[in-house]
């Protein structure tokens, strides 16, 4: 049986995602589980340790990391950017967390900029709303916001199964949503990246990754039981020394 594990942030997610993607998931999965994180907070904890113990545990399953772009975690996107350098940097940190071994069946897609993108682009749902659709929806900064500024009676968590609903994912896919076009075409194509056996050289930096991912992961709990100045200077030069070595990956670890 091949199971989909989906990762994502929180209760909104928990309630939509698998009813919604499942025109899609059903053409290459069996089954779609759900794993909802405590936020993006907690998400970006757990993102590592949870798929690949998934990976490891279930040979024929896959792993996709949801993420909203909107207020990402990872501290990477700089105002600077636009939206696809935004994606890019996102997706290519949560890659780059994952053990090669894995890599192929796991998908890191940072949804632009929300879920709620998703009902803006959808024209039945924007039409029962009296609203025409907008011409892109993944440029609106923050949709949930967009949402409301147009009148439209929506909640998060389980209130906003009653718009999902409506809202189709193939005519979001056949819309102007180029972000999230490629992620469901992961879900039903797959990565195109073959899994590699790891060199000498590979194995070597991922120790370190993941040593320096522990120590992240402890500055982070830290800070959360003692929100002091100095587990927040801690807190953030662990994260820098983490990302900074993500990014010395070995080229084929990249996109």
């Amino acid at each position: 049986m091949s199971v989909l594990l989906i990762l994502c942030e929180g209760e909104t997610e928990k309630h939509v995602l698998k009813s919604f993607l499942q025109p899609y998931t059903s053409l290459r999965f069996t089954d779609v589980e759900i794993l909802a994180y405590d936020g993006n907070g907690d998400l970006k904890t757990n993102f590592k340790a949870d798929p690949e113990r998934q990976l490891k545990t279930e040979p024929s399953s896959s792993v996709i990391c949801l993420v909203d772009l909107h207020e990402e975690p990872f501290g990477v996107v700089k105002p600077s950017m636009n939206t696809d350098e935004a994606f890019d940097a996102v997706q290519d940190i949560m890659l780059a967390s994952i053990d090669a071994r894995y890599r192929a069946r796991f998908g890191a897609f940072p949804v632009v900029m929300e879920p709620e993108t998703w009902l803006l682009a959808d024209a039945e749902v924007m039409a029962h709303a009296g609203q025409t659709r907008l011409g892109e929806p993944e440029a609106i900064p923050h949709p949930t916001t967009q949402l409301k500024k147009i009148g439209v009676r929506y909640s998060k968590g389980i209130g906003a199964r009653k718009l999902f609903d409506r809202c189709s994912a193939k005519r979001v896919y056949d819309d102007n949503c180029p972000h999230f076009k490629a992620m469901i075409d992961w879900i039903v194509s797959g990565s195109p990246v073959a899994e590699i056996p790891a060199s000498p050289e590979d194995r070597v930096w991922e120790a370190k990754r993941d040593e320096l991912y522990v120590t992240y992961n402890q500055a982070v709990a830290e800070l959360e039981k003692d929100p002091s100045d100095a587990n927040l200077q801690k807190e953030a030069e662990a994260g820098q020394v983490y990302r900074t070595h993500l990014n010395t990956r070995p080229q084929r670890f990249k996109r």
